[in-house]
């Protein structure tokens, strides 16, 4: 029985580090009357600038990424 758990916990590990690895957490700041969409991850931003050769991302590049299946997380910053 206890083999079972333990199955069971590491299945809960690896759904929850995929699930994590599709999320992408977003800040959105309004500057200037320009609204800016900021990866948060250091690394997702590095990676999300390389294909889209922007630092900053659109409503369609998050509709793009959702459509991939990716989770977006978007916070809205104060201006």
């Amino acid at each position: 029985m206890n083999s079972v758990k333990k199955v069971r916990d590491e299945m809960s590990n690896v759904t929850q580090i995929k699930r994590d690895k599709y999320l992408i957490t977003c800040a959105e700041k309004n500057v200037y009357g320009r609204l800016l969409i900021y990866v948060q991850d250091e690394y997702q931003a590095k990676m999300l600038a390389a294909l889209t050769n922007k630092t900053t991302l659109d409503y369609r590049d998050l509709e793009a990424l959702q459509n991939l299946g990716f989770t977006i997380n978007l916070i809205k910053l104060p201006a």
